[in-house]
C-alpha cells in the first residue's frame, strides 16, 4: 500500500495493490477511540518511504451484514421497561 501526504482533514490517498492482483484507491484515516470504522479497518507496517504493508485487514461491519430492512431499534426489554427508564406514559387529557 503507498500512501500520500496527509490533508488538513487528517486523510490520506492511498493505492494498494491486493494478492488476487486488484489495484485499490481510495482515503485512510488513523482509527479513533469511540469513532466508527466505515470502511473497515486495517493495521500497516512500515515499510520504506511512503510504502506499507497490510499486517491485518477487518472487513467493513456494513458488508459482512446479511440483513434486509430497517434496524431494530427497540427490543421487547426495552418496551417492557419504559415505565422504569422514562416514567409512565400521561394518559390522554394529560399533559
Amino acid at each position: 500500500m503507498a500512501l500520500g501526504p496527509e490533508t488538513a482533514q487528517g486523510l490520506r490517498p492511498y493505492l494498494r495493490h491486493t494478492a488476487d492482483c486488484q489495484v485499490k484507491a481510495g482515503l485512510i484515516r488513523p482509527m479513533r477511540e469511540g469513532e466508527p470504522m466505515v470502511g473497515g479497518g486495517v493495521c500497516l507496517e512500515h515499510k520504506e518511504g511512503h510504502v506499507y504493508a497490510v499486517v491485518h485487514e477487518v472487513p467493513s461491519m456494513v458488508a459482512t451484514m446479511d440483513r434486509s430492512g430497517p434496524a431494530q431499534v427497540a427490543t421487547d426489554d426495552y418496551r417492557q421497561g419504559w415505565d422504569r427508564i422514562f416514567g409512565s406514559r400521561p394518559t390522554i387529557g394529560e399533559a
